[in-house]
């Protein structure tokens, strides 16, 4: 926070203000922050920018009465930690239009060999993020046609063969991640 005040010229009663305001929100938008982004590093990093803009319309800001002001810094930390989030989801989709050929060609059969290789499957099955998991499971598991999927879900047909594509992707991160750590072991 003290780093921002660096950056933009400010009063010194201005930076009081500031640090009392950032003092008594801090707590509640690093909830915010961190049910959206759900890390506890980039709930922090979507605090940090969202009081840089504050403090950089600190004229608009400091014109707004102490029950706005209030409204105005949790808007501003929502929609940053929201920006992370959609930044790293068109990161991902980046990949993805990279990587679907290779995500097709995903073979399930090539982990479970052993009983040890199964359960590791299934435990990295469990760790997507539920809205991936889902659509996966019913592909892969309950062998759903993905106009099936769509129907059960209530989702388009291209929101669905998206979110399969993601869950191979993710998937795969995990079982690298895993294997590369030594699990399952050999």
């Amino acid at each position: 926070m003290f780093v921002i005040f660096l950056v933009i010229p400010i009063t010194e009663e201005e930076r009081q203000t500031f640090t009392r305001i950032y003092a008594d929100c801090k707590e509640i938008c690093y909830k915010i922050a961190l049910k959206i982004t759900k890390n506890p590093a980039k709930a922090e990093d979507a605090i940090q920018d969202a009081f840089f803009s504050i403090i950089k319309n600190k004229t608009t800001f400091l014109s707004l009465s102490e029950e706005r002001r209030k409204a105005y810094i949790i808007t501003t930390v929502k929609n940053r930690a929201r920006n992370i989030i959609l930044a790293k989801d068109e990161a991902l989709k980046n990949n993805l239009d990279n990587t679907d050929e290779t995500a097709d060609n995903f073979d399930l059969c090539d982990i479970i060999e052993s009983e040890e290789g199964y359960n590791f499957l299934i435990k990295s099955i469990k760790s997507l993020p539920l809205l991936y998991r889902e659509v996966f499971e019913l592909r892969y598991i309950n062998d759903m046609k993905n106009n099936e999927i769509s129907e059960a879900l209530g989702i388009s047909q291209k929101a669905v063969s998206k979110r399969i594509i993601k869950a191979k992707l993710l998937l795969r991160e995990i079982i690298n991640k895993d294997v590369a750590h030594g699990y399952p072991a050999s």
